[in-house]
């Protein structure tokens, strides 16, 4: 029996992950090229007080990423670069990914720009955004006339 492969199963994905890696794009009228972007693996989380977002930046520096929140809207941004080779010497395989990375994250409640908190650990980027109080979902007290 043959499995089918469709536009959502994970190795419909890494074929065209594969196949697009470090391809050369046209850029502007001088020929200029650049390296397509990567997306690092993101999870995100809900509780009653906080979303919690986690993402896998392994080999990527602090410094190599930018955080900014905007009303709803928090925006992960970075680059991860290879170390070059030296001369006469060649890569033969080449699957880890580099390049720039843009992510956006709307969240569909209203969230505390002063409640963000970030850390990064082991290749590890926890971010933590508050909601709002008036986000937070709150018991109604019932009362008698």
């Amino acid at each position: 029996m043959r499995y089918p492969v469709t536009l959502t199963t994970p190795l419909f994905d890494a074929f065209f992950q594969d196949v697009l890696r470090d391809a050369k794009l046209p850029q502007g009228k001088n020929g200029e090229t650049r390296k397509t972007t990567w997306h690092p693996h993101v999870d995100v989380i809900e509780n009653d007080a906080a979303y919690l977002i986690q993402v896998e930046l392994p080999g990527v520096a602090k410094e190599d990423v930018e955080l900014t929140l905007e009303k709803q809207l928090l925006t992960l941004k970075g680059s991860k670069t290879l170390p070059a080779l030296d001369e006469g010497v060649t890569r033969h395989l080449h699957e880890r990914a580099s390049g720039t990375f843009e992510r956006t994250f709307r969240f569909p409640t209203p969230v505390e720009g002063e409640g963000v908190e970030a850390a990064f650990h082991n290749g590890l980027l926890t971010i933590t955004v508050k909601k709002t109080p008036e986000a937070q979902p709150r018991k109604i007290e019932i009362k008698t006339l």
